[in-house]
């Protein structure tokens, strides 16, 4: 396998995704957006994962925070763009990119992202289009 560090705005979906608040009354909107500081936070958080990965892939010690996820980089306004504009669908698949280049170290299913990431896909398909309106079971 090969691994790659994944972007700045793979990782803040699906921070911004983790930490948002959602209407589970089937509209799927959001009723509280995480803050700034929080989302520096959790990015931050998964990218730490992202380079343990690739330093082990590549046997380096090199690849460290680049230090772009910042809150200043980062605003209110953007979080709520970026969460608004971006299906479910593509979260999950974005989240399915962010295991894939992230799992290549001995830590990863025992980690805080691993975890994190597996629950967030669980809740991101209810808000998939067409879920709501499927059949419970199959007959």
């Amino acid at each position: 396998m090969s691994a790659f560090i994944v972007s700045d705005n793979n990782v803040l979906i699906i921070a911004i995704a983790h930490l948002a608040e959602y209407n589970y009354d089937g509209s799927n909107t959001i009723q509280k957006y995480p803050s700034v500081t929080e989302v520096v936070a959790e990015a931050r958080a998964l990218l730490q994962e992202n380079y343990n990965s690739y330093n082990e892939r590549y046997q380096q010690e090199s690849v460290t925070d680049r230090g772009y996820i910042n809150s200043v980089t980062i605003t209110d306004h953007g979080i709520r763009e970026l969460i608004n504009k971006v299906p479910a669908i593509q979260i999950i698949k974005a989240i399915h990119c962010y295991q894939y280049q992230s799992c290549e170290h001995e830590g990863w299913e025992s980690s805080w992202s691993y975890k994190t990431t597996n629950e967030l896909i669980v809740s991101l398909v209810s808000q998939i289009p067409g879920y709501e309106n499927a059949t419970w079971g199959i007959e």
